[in-house]
């Protein structure tokens, strides 16, 4: 059970979890439609626990697996399966945000949030500070910003970072070496972060949830490989509650932007003082 779920359970609410990858085979849903109503009106029935639609107070979006159409259908029927199931389960669940169910966040909101173009120009905006960077498939470009930056640069992925296949392979940040530019050529396949590498103390994760702020500290730069991008190893981290300085109005704001209940990114700190917005 995720420990979201047991602090919930904890509260004494109920909680239903479930991916959207088991509908038909252990997710069931039923809503009608009807002018004798005010919305959608049904239930969500997942390994006996039988949910009525209006009883759903929150919803909690967090990466679920999608659902997949079974093999014996052709890759087009399998693909037309896949969206009337998204389409019409997400499609219900997002409609009781109309009668005030508390969504985290909702989809659109994610989907934007998730543009780290946008989060940076948007950071920038607000007036925190941001490393240089650079978001090109122009080997040139990219080898000028190295010049630039003195070879103090990182890439990192513009999407999740992961690899979908049989075994999910991350892509984390990584330095840009000299021996790299001889593959510049590379970049043309399609676009690519850069960004100028600034050292840090330690990175903090700030969770905007309505118009309460949290921040937590995550130790990384004890162990070599969280130094950088601290997904590398999480046994190896330590953590703390922080105390965010006076642009914590501004991180308020940048949450409003994306109209997102939990927009989640990571700031380093070359000092006490100092903290840089990066993603």
């Amino acid at each position: 059970m995720p420990p979201v779920a047991e602090a919930i359970r904890a509260r004494g609410v109920g909680v239903l979890c479930f991916n959207l990858a088991d509908l038909s085979e252990r997710v069931v849903l039923h809503a009608t439609l009807d002018g004798r109503q005010d919305g959608w009106s049904g239930s969500v029935s997942c390994q006996n626990q039988h949910v009525p639609l209006d009883s759903l107070v929150s919803i909690w979006w967090r990466r679920p697996k999608q659902y997949k159409a079974p093999a014996a259908y052709s890759p087009g029927e399998r693909t037309f399966l896949e969206e009337e199931a998204n389409r019409g389960f997400i499609g219900v669940l997002e409609s009781l945000a109309l009668q005030q169910t508390l969504w985290v966040s909702r989809l659109h909101s994610i989907r934007r949030a998730e543009l780290k173009a946008l989060q940076l120009a948007a950071a920038q905006q607000l007036g925190l500070r941001t490393p240089r960077t650079l978001l090109t498939n122009d080997p040139s470009a990219a080898r000028a910003f190295y010049e630039v930056c003195q070879g103090q640069v990182v890439l990192k992925a513009v999407s999740r970072g992961a690899i979908e296949e049989e075994e999910r392979c991350f892509i984390y940040t990584s330095r840009v070496l000299p021996e790299h530019l001889a593959s510049l050529e590379g970049v043309r396949v399609t676009a690519h972060l850069f960004q100028e590498y600034i050292p840090k103390r330690l990175d903090v994760r700030v969770v905007v949830i309505g118009r309460q702020v949290f921040a937590a500290e995550i130790h990384s730069q004890h162990s070599e490989r969280t130094r950088l991008d601290f997904r590398q190893g999480y046994e190896d981290l330590t953590y703390a509650i922080h105390a965010l300085p006076g642009a914590k109005p501004r991180r308020s704001r940048l949450s409003v932007c994306f109209n997102c209940n939990s927009p989640r990114w990571t700031s380093s700190s070359r000092r006490k003082a100092t903290m840089c917005f990066s993603i």
